[in-house]
Formats: structure tokens, C-alpha cells, sequence
């Protein structure tokens, strides 16, 4: 017979915890949110009331959405304490990451721009990935040396926004796209 059958006292009942195992799935169904915006900023003056976007302004809306985290690293000298060579040669690999990222949309803007009322949408958006994915792919070769430019004190002074984009795994959460992802996709 059990002799704490009933008991209500603490220190004759045992507590157990059952185990307990939680898994959450989140998966987009529906067309890329990057898709949808390239897609209404292609449809103004194609069917959809507005004027078409400028060459111009579709690069622009293609290389906004990767940043130069060299251009904004020199923009804080003071607080990082840069010497003339480090602002130097963050400047020679600023310049030539915005070379790439002009030789990679240009085209490409272009393209969009002289797109037809009845365009290919799956052909626009793939042009528009892989400009995105090669700009990419510059900048991630670029991170190592801009890493090796500055020292640890400096490194713990950037601002999280440039640090995430000297993370390789950001930039290649980046590269794949932002489909699917929860909102700011910045690892803390």
C-alpha cells in the first residue's frame, strides 16, 4: 500500500514535470515579398496608373537593399578612431564595391526599364536575383580584408547595422533573398 496516497503535504508529494518537446514551422506559401515590390514598381505605367520608373531609379531600388558597409564605416572616423591608412584603404575597397554593384544593376536597370506593357515577370525578377546575388558575392569576398583592416577595439565600437553586414552568415541570408524572413533579419 502507498503510504502518501492522499497526502497532501510538500514533503511527502512528489512534483513531476512531463517533457515537454515544441517545434514551430513558418513557411512562406506565397510569392517573395522582394518579388511582389519589383513587380509593383515594374507595374506603374504598365497597366497600373503611374509613370515608369527610370533606369535610374530601378538601380537605385536594387542596390539600396545592399549597403556598403565600407562607406559606413568612414562615415564614423572619430568614434572608431581610424588611422589615415585604414581610412584609405577602406576607401579604395568602398570604391570598388561601388563599381561592382554599378556594372551589376546598370545593365539590369536598364532591362527593367525597357520592359513591355505584357513583360516576363519571372525573367525580370531572375535578372533582378542574380545582379543581387553577385553584388553579394563581391561584398563577402571584400569582408575579409576589410575585418583584417581594423583592430578589436575597433570592431566592438561599430554599430550593430555594420557589423551584421561584415557577418558572412547576414550576407548570405542577404544573397538568398529576403523572401521568408521574419522582418530584420540582423543576427544579435
Amino acid at each position: 500500500m502507498n503510504q502518501r496516497f492522499g497526502s497532501t503535504r510538500p514533503t511527502q508529494s512528489t512534483t513531476r514535470q512531463l517533457p515537454l518537446i515544441s517545434l514551430r514551422v513558418q513557411m512562406d506559401i506565397g510569392t517573395p515579398r522582394e518579388r511582389q515590390v519589383l513587380s509593383q514598381q515594374l507595374n506603374q505605367g504598365r497597366g497600373r496608373a503611374g509613370s515608369k520608373l527610370s533606369a535610374q531609379q530601378l538601380k537605385s531600388l536594387g542596390s539600396a537593399s545592399i549597403p556598403n558597409p565600407m562607406s559606413l564605416i568612414l562615415q564614423q572616423p572619430d568614434t572608431l578612431k581610424l588611422t589615415r591608412k585604414q581610412a584609405d584603404s577602406l576607401a579604395v575597397l568602398s570604391r570598388l564595391f561601388t563599381q561592382r554593384a554599378d556594372a551589376l544593376w546598370s545593365p539590369v536597370a536598364r532591362y527593367l526599364e525597357a520592359l513591355p506593357n505584357d513583360y516576363d515577370g519571372a525573367e525580370a525578377y531572375d535578372r533582378y536575383v542574380t545582379a543581387r546575388e553577385k553584388t553579394v558575392d563581391f561584398l563577402m569576398a571584400l569582408v575579409p580584408d576589410v575585418k583584417r583592416l581594423l583592430t578589436g577595439s575597433q570592431k566592438r565600437k561599430l554599430p550593430m547595422q555594420i557589423t551584421n553586414f561584415l557577418d558572412v552568415r547576414v550576407l548570405k541570408f542577404l544573397r538568398s533573398s529576403s523572401s521568408g524572413d521574419g522582418g530584420a533579419f540582423f543576427i544579435r
